[in-house]
């Protein structure tokens, strides 16, 4: 008996420090951008350390690499390593951290939900869920005071800075104005998520009201991809809840999926449309404009931000007279403006250089060889779509496991939004991952080498989709017997 408790006291702390672990993980970047916790905290050393040995207990327990999802990344993460030394031992030593935050999000974020049971994934969620809303909806607040006053509002330690940013006239979050719009867009649809999880209504009152600031920042950093998957993520809460509510009734399907389409519409539509007035509101709120930045200024500015898009800002930039609004908007075809040339250097890259299909540049080289093919005035930090990305930086064979699991999660995702008896947060919960992979059509904001929060975010929303999808599948099973 006694053997048994002790037991079942190894198995509850050994619960409680991998939930723990797990939100250090992924709320580290967002708490380090705002208050600056001192450096040695978060040491690379230290962060690669952990990851290592938690991917190592979870492996060694068998609870990962088991289903066919979880040997897809294993594989991923294994040809990084190949690809990599192929290139010769500088290419693999240039790969080190790509490769340690690639075992952080394909084996820590992914496997982790296959750790615990239902209830205590939905718990962790659930704490995860508070935890990232509050700060990223403290951040937003502060973000629009900032737009709306003029004043740049630093961290603790002056390395990170809201403001908007006078050479875009775009909001800079603690990060470069595309990432930030980013991660506004997955933190509201994980909000909403949120508010179908808990019972209590208090809980869901102040998931809502958290979406208000949020919606507001990512009008200011004017981030029409972001702008448009929110909307999705919007359209598919409702559309989902019809489909629930009608399924529960026995009502028709076709009727619940016109109605949902025409809601995915209509959000969509009405989040992108919001977005200028957003923006004249706060013009109209601004009490003086933001401090003019010239070209040098801009230089050092961008380095605190992003150093892939330091280049981008300076040559943006301009000395010029303070500008006559906090924001400005873009003109309707700014979405896909730029892009087209490191769509077509992408395609060059691989044409000229046909090892780069067998074997990639590797996440480390991609920029340093589309610069070559780049022959537009811009610079880029990325490709602007991950999934030509990944072909690029692994080559066919990454690319083909890449595709393989996103397969295994459309399997998972669809089991869980359309089958039955599923509760609704389960359902909505795909809708997360979906959202972010939508965007990265045009964006890269979960690359390995940056390893933004929503790369975490991403792999850990996937495999929950999974995880509970087995467990269905699992309770139907035994229903059946």
């Amino acid at each position: 008996m006694k053997n048994q408790l002790e037991k079942i006291r190894k198995v509850r702390w050994s619960s409680v420090l991998l939930n723990v672990l797990m939100l250090y993980f992924l709320l580290r970047p967002m708490l380090h951008w705002m208050v600056a916790v001192p450096q040695v905290v978060y040491t690379a050393a230290w962060n690669n350390l952990l990851w290592f040995g938690m991917a190592g207990y979870l492996l060694g327990s068998g609870r990962i690499g088991r289903e066919q999802g979880g040997k897809l990344l294993l594989t991923g993460v294994a040809w990084m390593i190949i690809s990599a030394a192929l290139r010769g031992t500088i290419v693999l030593n240039d790969n080190l951290n790509c490769i340690a935050v690639a075992v952080y999000a394909y084996v820590v974020c992914y496997g982790f939900a296959f750790c615990l049971q239902e209830n205590g994934l939905k718990r962790f969620l659930q704490v995860l869920c508070a935890c990232w809303t509050a700060i990223v909806a403290a951040m937003s607040v502060l973000s629009v005071i900032s737009a709306v006053t003029g004043v740049r509002i630093n961290n603790m330690l002056l390395t990170q800075y809201i403001a908007i940013d006078p050479a875009y006239m775009r909001l800079n979050m603690f990060d470069y104005c595309t990432f930030a719009a980013a991660l506004l867009s997955a933190s509201m649809v994980f909000a909403l998520l949120g508010a179908a999880m808990h019972q209590t209504k208090i809980a869901k009152l102040l998931y809502i009201v958290s979406l208000v600031p949020m919606y507001a920042a990512l009008c200011l950093t004017d981030g029409r991809t972001a702008i448009i998957t929110f909307g999705l993520g919007l359209g598919l809460f409702g559309a989902i809840a019809l489909w629930h509510l009608l399924q529960e009734k026995g009502k028709s399907r076709l009727l619940a999926a016109a109605t949902g389409l025409v809601l995915i519409v209509g959000c969509i539509a009405a989040a992108y449309i919001g977005m200028p007035l957003v923006m004249d509101a706060v013009n109209n709120a601004a009490q003086k404009p933001s401090a003019v930045m010239t070209a040098a200024g801009a230089e050092s500015e961008a380095q605190t931000i992003n150093a892939d898009n330091a280049d981008e800002a300076v040559q943006a930039a301009e000395p010029t007279t303070a500008p006559a609004a906090a924001v400005k908007h873009r003109k309707a075809n700014a979405t896909l403006s730029g892009r087209t040339a490191i769509w077509e250097a992408t395609f060059n890259l691989m044409k000229s250089e046909p090892d780069t299909l067998l074997i990639g540049t590797t996440p480390a080289k991609f920029m340093d060889r589309i610069a070559v093919y780049n022959h537009s005035n811009q610079v880029y930090g990325h490709s602007h779509c991950m999934y030509l990305q990944i072909l690029a930086e692994l080559g066919i064979p990454g690319f083909i496991l890449c595709l393989l699991f996103l397969w295994q999660f459309a399997k998972a995702a669809w089991k869980l939004v359309f089958g039955k008896g599923i509760v609704f947060w389960k359902r909505y919960l795909a809708v997360l991952p979906v959202t972010i992979l939508v965007s990265e059509l045009i964006e890269c904001v979960t690359l390995v080498r940056e390893n933004k929060p929503t790369l975490g975010l991403l792999l850990l929303s996937m495999g929950a989709v999974i995880a509970l999808a087995r467990m269905e599948k699992l309770k139907a099973n035994s229903s059946a017997v």
